[in-house]
């Protein structure tokens, strides 16, 4: 190769690299303007998805607003409480979320004048906080001058007449941890006796408390509310409050061991109902009703025989149901073994 040609060929090269290294640089600089273009795009999308959450929060502040401000014009008529006006800062919007939150719970609510918490008042009504404002009935006697009990009543008799023209019924209310005698006389009979029926529960304020004769006492008290004009008897409503009344249960196989005529507390599944028999005693030719029901516990089975009006206050289906005995009495018949329920006697299905 002559020399000229040589150094043509170096010219060539150099002229070569030369371009390839000015294209490189432009090569780079288009590349970095496509990702920079790519984080452009990633940031206003972003700004995009956060204005679209911004304009959905403010549109649901501005929905709440104006629920709270129909609420507070149809509840008051007089003093309205001017809402606040949608704001696109993060605290307006956490406070809002959490007033809707508390709303919807069981918590009371911060009081805000003029609005109505219609959501608190409608669970309220159906869950009724249960009032702690009574009195336990095992803490009355004779010093306790004002008072204020609930209980259920688990027993009433009939109204009995002495003397010329005088009346008087009486009754035993319990709560979860005592039981007490209510004794009612005369004019007070005819605004008390219909309010303590069987099984009802009722609020009872202000009476004489007094020792019951030891004739008529119950196990579980030795006191007794004498009802006089200034005593307030009236319905208690409460899901969460119904007490069993206490017995002294003795197992059926224990009952069955007893001697005729013996008192006995019993609680069973009754597995037998043989249902109503009426039949006219021979001697006075009054109507006799008797219901007889089969019940077993973990010792054995016995016969129940509940008579006359005892039997309404038994539901129709009892079938596999539990039944409690207080003073039933123990019955010898034909060499088989019983119990009777009379007006004596308290009882309950559950």
């Amino acid at each position: 190769m002559s020399r000229q040609s040589k150094r043509s060929h170096c010219v060539m090269l150099s002229s070569d690299s030369d371009q390839s290294e000015n294209e490189n640089p432009r090569a780079r600089n288009t590349e970095g303007a496509h990702v920079e273009s790519a984080d452009n795009d990633r940031l206003n999308l972003n700004n995009t998805s956060a204005s679209d959450l911004l304009d959905d929060l403010n549109g649901l502040i501005q929905e709440v607003d104006e629920s709270r401000q129909q609420s507070s014009s149809s509840s008051s008529s007089s003093s309205l409480s001017p809402s606040p006006s949608p704001s696109s800062s993060s605290d307006s919007s956490v406070r809002v979320l959490n007033d809707e939150t508390e709303s919807a719970s069981t918590t009371p609510m911060r009081s805000v004048p003029g609005e109505t918490v219609s959501t608190q008042k409608t669970i309220e009504q159906y869950f009724p906080r249960e009032n702690s404002n009574f009195d336990e009935i095992d803490t009355l006697n004779e010093d306790s001058l004002r008072f204020r009990i609930r209980g259920k009543t688990i027993f009433r008799s009939s109204i009995r007449h002495y003397g010329t023209s005088g009346r008087v019924f009486d009754a035993i209310v319990c709560d979860r941890n005592g039981e007490i005698k209510v004794v009612v006389f005369n004019d007070d009979i005819d605004r008390t006796h219909p309010l303590m029926e069987l099984n009802r529960k009722v609020v009872i304020e202000n009476g004489q408390i007094k020792k019951t004769d030891e004739r008529y006492r119950t196990h579980y008290s030795i006191y007794e509310i004498r009802v006089a004009a200034t005593t307030r008897i009236e319905p208690y409503e409460s899901n969460g409050f119904n007490p069993l009344f206490k017995i002294m249960k003795k197992t059926i196989r224990d009952a069955q061991q007893l001697a005729h005529n013996a008192y006995v507390d019993v609680e069973g599944k009754i597995i037998l109902d043989r249902g109503t028999s009426t039949t006219t005693s021979e001697i006075t030719r009054a109507e006799i009703r008797r219901r007889c029901l089969k019940i077993e516990d973990e010792s054995g089975s016995i016969n129940i025989v509940v008579w006359n009006q005892k039997i309404n206050e038994i539901q129709d289906q009892v079938i596999n149901k539990t039944i409690r005995v207080r003073k039933g009495k123990v019955n010898y018949f034909n060499d088989s073994v019983s119990i009777n329920i009379s007006d004596s006697s308290i009882i309950e299905v559950v």
